[in-house]
């Protein structure tokens, strides 16, 4: 069974790379685009990582994050927040997701 990352940005591209990254170390990636989805979808695939930002669409990222981690899950689950103004920019794009690979080569 692949581990499994749960991408909650709403930015396509930021998506797309993570995507490409997670599925090259063998990640199975969902996406989503909003909160609510976003929490159903963690209690159901009860991912190892959580990609989130903190404004998505239905229901805010710090919200989701609380009912998210007052689920029960029985493993620790990194989560990472990224903040939309942060990574709009490509030359922070690029930083985080060169990042994100030398954490997952560790």
């Amino acid at each position: 069974m692949s581990r499994v990352a749960l991408v909650v940005v709403g930015n396509s591209i930021i998506e797309g790379r993570l995507r490409n990254i997670m599925s090259r170390r063998g990640w199975s990636v969902e996406i989503c685009q909003d909160g609510d989805k976003a929490v159903d979808e963690y209690v159901r695939l009860e991912p190892e990582i959580v990609f989130l930002t903190l404004d998505l669409p239905t229901m805010d990222g710090h919200i989701a994050a609380l009912e998210m981690r007052e689920k029960q899950i029985l493993r620790p689950v990194l989560f990472l927040f990224l903040a939309r103004l942060d990574y709009q920019k490509p030359k922070t794009q690029h930083i985080l997701l060169e990042r994100l690979q030398h954490w997952l080569h560790q």
